[in-house]
């Protein structure tokens, strides 16, 4: 009996022991970590870092597809990548209108009615353009099936198969926007790379008829000793000829000069046809006016040597001033001014793709409808 409350004791000491050693071990270690913080904080970086790229990009998983970063950084991106592109200085310059951010959010809706097969979604992506916009999504939706390249426009495509709810793609973001027009641009004239091939914006095309006999008179009767005078000269033409309509369906260029009638889409594509009838270089733009209200808009684009693509407006209403005497009206005078437009834009793109397109497929034997509508909500930030 002696001897096993021996071994009892000798079994106890040891366990004693071992602790005692990790005590000192684990008091060695919290000297060790006081003395040396460096690997401490080294040892958690990697998961600071995780952290700050999600809450810059929620939907990290959808870099890869994102359209932004086929030339600009990519939406969700930290704003440091996006500001080192922006001019600073020029805009600085006490000469220039101010670039005016605003928050904007598109909201594309669609709704499925009996047994849809299939949807497909294309809408353009508003990108980067220098002295004209600088985008950044804040709110990216679902991964799209396709990002491509349409000229200079980047479209994503959404496909969704045997859809039985609404669907909602939606686009938040910041636009950090200035117009371009001849008044900014003959302040910067800075230098820029030009277009090698002007041709396409020289060609005839479908509402751009710059080849027809009634739109070649037209233009060979405005005059002008410089592009920007004969820009003008133009300008005035349109707005005394063309009566401006909503109700006016997609009729273009011929026919709004001859029925003297049609909203934006008409004038743009008038004053299109009639610059390329002059071997101008133009081409239309689709985006949206940010103004009293947010309105789905189309102008031009003229081609300048020294400033390369800028923008003139030809459905902008010119400037109206009363004249009084005795406290009564006696006449107004309206001035039509091409290069200064006063407005600013969100440019979405320049494709036939009017900010988006959708088609659709029932399954065979069913009967299917599908609507779809947009809009931008918008506010100055």
């Amino acid at each position: 009996m002696k001897k096993s409350g021996n071994n009892g004791l000798a079994i106890i000491n040891k366990i004693l022991i071992v602790i005692v050693i990790l005590a000192f071990c684990f008091v060695g270690y919290l000297l060790y970590l006081r003395l040396n913080p460096s690997d401490n904080i080294n040892s958690q970086q990697p998961k600071q870092e995780e952290n700050i790229a999600q809450q810059e990009n929620p939907n990290p998983q959808q870099d890869n597809t994102n359209p932004e970063q086929v030339e600009n950084p990519a939406p969700g991106q930290n704003d440091t990548a996006q500001n080192s592109q922006e001019p600073q200085p020029a805009e600085q310059n006490p000469d220039l209108p101010p670039f005016e951010v605003y928050n904007f959010k598109y909201i594309y809706s669609i709704v499925p009615k009996g047994r849809v097969q299939k949807i497909i979604l294309k809408t353009i992506i508003p990108q980067n353009e220098p002295e004209r916009q600088f985008i950044k999504l804040t709110s990216i939706p679902q991964k799209p099936n396709k990002v491509y390249k349409v000229g200079s426009d980047t479209i994503a495509e959404y496909q969704f198969d045997m859809p039985s709810k609404n669907i909602n793609i939606i686009f938040e973001g910041l636009a950090k926007v200035r117009t371009y027009d001849l008044a900014v641009a003959r302040v910067l004239n800075k230098n820029f790379t030009p277009v090698q091939d002007l041709s396409p914006y020289l060609k005839p095309e479908k509402f751009i008829e710059s080849n027809d006999p009634y739109i070649v008179n037209i233009a060979n009767s405005i005059k002008g000793n410089s592009r920007a005078e004969i820009l003008q000269n133009m300008y005035v033409y349109l707005q005394k000829n063309i009566h401006y309509s909503m109700a006016t369906p997609t009729i273009g260029a011929k026919k709004a000069l001859m029925r003297k009638q049609g909203k934006c889409s008409e004038y743009s594509a008038a004053m299109t046809a009639l610059c390329r009838a002059k071997k101008i270089p133009a081409r239309i733009v689709k985006g949206d006016l940010l103004e009293d209200g947010v309105t789905a808009h189309a102008w031009v684009e003229v081609y300048f040597d020294e400033y390369g693509w800028v923008t003139v407006d030809p459905t902008h209403q010119g400037v109206t001033e009363e004249h009084y005497q005795g406290g009564k009206l006696v006449g107004k005078k309206t001035t039509y001014h091409v290069d200064d437009t006063n407005v600013n834009y969100i440019t979405m793109g320049r494709t036939p793709l009017n900010f988006a397109a959708f088609a659709y497929q029932c399954v065979p034997g069913s009967k299917c409808n599908v609507s779809f509508s947009n809009k931008l909500d918008w506010n100055k930030a």
